[in-house]
């Protein structure tokens, strides 16, 4: 993603690290990565218990975690919880779980950011945290959803005036994801005329309906206007 744009989203705040309950933390209902929409899981065919999330339990408990959960702070919803994941979905869960088993302490190294100021920044923040999970199996469909979003956002942001002349759509959702405009392409050409397990672009427009993304999509025309900036 375009380091710039989140260097605004942070509005150079610098981040706290520390130690934070799992109890304490909720998912994000933005993250569409844990999504089985779009994130279909390596299930025990047996159990059904998520194979790749065992298998972190099993990880954590043995060398601990290795890398931050990404938080913003949030006690204004009333669910007991103080804080709203932004990346670390799966170690949040799987610390949570091995807490239940009566393993490990049942907290998370964390890195607290400054809470987003609306939903469209919220979600490119998630975006730029599981930019990672491109390498996995589901990549296109991970890519597909990220391409929605970024162009509603140019088409929001183009409409408020804050697009530089000569940046179009294409250019722009490549400069954001970081990927060429011939695999934008691509990925159209395969999920735009997919299986009904994805959304259907010429029908709704909107990344993942049917779901939380709807209402952020919604939201997108109430936001303070968010000018975009490049090098």
């Amino acid at each position: 993603m375009n380091e710039n744009l989140v260097a605004q989203i942070v509005n150079g705040a610098k981040a706290e690290k520390t130690s934070i309950p799992a109890e304490l933390i909720r998912p994000n209902k933005y993250n569409f990565y844990e999504d089985e929409k779009f994130y279909k899981k390596n299930r025990d065919a047996e159990t059904g218990e998520d194979i790749e999330l065992r298998s972190l339990e099993d990880g954590i408990a043995s060398v601990g975690q290795m890398e931050n959960i990404v938080v913003y702070r949030d006690e204004s919803i009333n669910d007991g919880k103080k804080y709203t994941l932004l990346s670390g979905q799966r170690r949040w869960q799987s610390v949570l779980n091995n807490k239940a088993k009566g393993i490990g302490s049942g907290e998370l190294d964390a890195t607290i950011r400054p809470k987003p100021q609306n939903d469209f920044e919220e979600t490119m923040l998630i975006i730029e945290g599981n930019k990672r999970r491109r390498t996995e199996v589901t990549v296109n469909q991970f890519l597909y959803q990220e391409i929605l979003f970024f162009e509603m956002l140019y088409d929001k942001e183009k409409k408020e005036g804050n697009v530089p002349k000569g940046l179009w759509q294409r250019k722009y959702v490549s400069q954001m994801l970081g990927v060429s405009e011939g695999t934008i392409n691509k990925v159209h050409n395969k999920y735009d005329k997919s299986s009904a397990d994805l959304p259907d672009k010429k029908k709704s427009n909107q990344p993942n309906s049917k779901s939380s993304m709807n209402s952020l999509m919604k939201y997108l025309s109430k936001c303070q206007p968010f000018v975009l900036r490049w090098n």
